[in-house]
This record gives structure tokens, sequence and C-alpha cells, in this order.
């Protein structure tokens, strides 16, 4: 019986770290083959503290337990295992914080469940944060998306052709929202379909600017165009793909070219009437 306490005494009201039930069952085997009289009633009072202790240092491992497991459920939220650190991790999900909730809810109303408590509260306000923003995101890769994509022939960039409403304007628009997206892969692939938007209205652009008042319905090519502005823009067209906007472009083009021909023939036939007007 004795063994079973700190120093082989009762009267230090400490068990051993090495008692456990077992050994207290063994030992009320024991008590119970003895003759009932003082001696049997003293040793059972002794075999009934030791099992209160015992039961009270169970319960305490046990909350320690719990408290341990809620202690790293929470730090585990949180980046390099520490709520100092105000940042959640990348893994931290809406899930693993439940789990947390449900390890606190089990502790004992004190100062380590207030501190844990408080610790998953801004867990929760960071990872509600990080849902907004990623919500946000989403939205601005579609408004950013959608508006690229009505720059082009049914919508598609794919198409390689933009639209007659594709204006400079809109091109500023559509590239003021993709300057708002933030993950870098989408953003560069909206980058690149609207950079070929803007090639293809710069080459339609270079036409048009061959005309007067920058109109081919105009029907009259400006002044200041000659062989050398039409080649360029030639060459602009020959790098298209084929289809509807390249064949538009190359037939105003065309009528360029012819408008030029033209004045030249005009300007020419115009040197000789007066070359023969100054021999006469």
């Amino acid at each position: 019986m004795n063994e079973l306490f700190t120093n082989n005494s009762p009267a230090g009201d400490t068990i051993k770290d090495t008692t456990n039930q077992a050994a207290i069952d063994k030992a009320q085997e024991l008590i119970q083959g003895l003759p009932d009289g003082d001696s049997k009633t003293a040793l059972q009072k002794d075999l009934d503290r030791a099992q209160e202790l015992l039961n009270q240092k169970t319960a305490a491992q046990a909350e320690q337990a719990k408290k341990d497991a809620a202690d790293k459920a929470v730090k585990e939220l949180f980046i390099n295992d520490t709520p100092a650190s105000d940042a959640i991790k990348d893994t931290t999900k809406q899930q693993t914080i439940d789990n947390a909730q449900k390890a606190i809810d089990l502790l004992a109303d004190g100062p380590a469940k207030t501190a844990m408590q408080k610790d998953l509260d801004r867990a929760q306000e960071l990872l509600n944060a990080r849902q907004a923003a990623a919500d946000a995101e989403l939205k601005q890769q579609g408004a950013a998306t959608y508006a690229v994509e009505q720059l082009f022939q049914d919508n598609s960039p794919i198409t390689d052709v933009i639209k007659d409403t594709t204006t400079q304007a809109k091109i500023d628009d559509a590239q003021k929202q993709i300057d708002l997206v933030k993950t870098e892969d989408v953003k560069k692939e909206l980058q690149k379909d609207l950079d070929r938007a803007q090639e293809l209205l710069d080459m339609k652009k270079a036409v048009n600017e061959l005309f007067a008042n920058n109109d081919p319905t105009s029907d009259k090519i400006k002044d200041t165009v000659d062989q050398v502005a039409i080649d360029k823009v030639q060459d602009l067209i020959n790098i298209l793909p084929d289809g509807d906007m390249k064949t538009a472009l190359q037939s105003d083009l065309d009528r360029a070219q012819e408008l030029l021909d033209q004045k030249t023939a005009t300007q020419a036939e115009k040197r000789k009437n007066k070359t023969r007007q100054l021999k006469l």
C-alpha cells in the first residue's frame, strides 16, 4: 500500500509517477483479502485516497492533452506555426479552422482557452480577407476577359480579327481592366490578346490614314501619301492571316494605290504639257 505513495508514505498525500490503475487494483485485491477491522479500514482509506489522486492526475493529463492538441491545431494555421506572424498558411482552409474550433471547445474555461480562441478568431479574419480578395480577383479577371474578348470578331481573340466597332478608347478601357488583374499568368495571356488587338487596330489605322479625313469612304488620298507610305502599309497587311479583315484592308489599300497611280499619272501628264508649252 505505502509503495503507491511518494516516499512510501500516505502522509505525503502524493502518489508516485509509477502508480497506475493496475497497481491500485492489485492493492485493492490484497485489502479485500484482509479480515474486517481497524487495519483494513485504515488501509482502505489510504487506497481510496490514492485512487482520488490518480483520478485527479489522469483528469489533469487528459485536460493537458486536449490543451496541447488545441494549441497545436491553432498554431498550425499560421506561418511558422506562430500566431505572432499574423499571416495564415496557404494550406489553411475553413475546414482546418473548424477543426481547431472543435478542439478549443473541448477545453475548460480559462486563460488558455481564451488566448487560443483569440488567435483562432484572427485566423478566421485572415481567411475571410483572403477569400474576399480571391473572389474580387476572379471578378476582375472576368471583367478584363470580357473587355478583351469584346474587341474581337465573334468575341474571340482566336479569330485574330477585330470588330469594326473596336476603337482606341475601347482598347484603352480594356487595358485598365487588365492592369487591375493580380494573377500574373492570367494577366500575361490577357495582355497578349490586347496587344494583338492594338496591332490590328494600328494596321487598320495605318490604312485609314492614307485617306482624306482618315476615311477610305472619302475615296481621296492625302497629299502626303506616296509610294513609300503605301508600301509600308502593304508590309503590315501581308502578315495578317487570311480573312475578312485582311481582305477589307487590302481592298482599301488597293484603292489607295489606284488613286496614287492616277495622281502620279496626272502629275506626269501636266509636266509633259508644261514642257511642250515651253518648247513652243
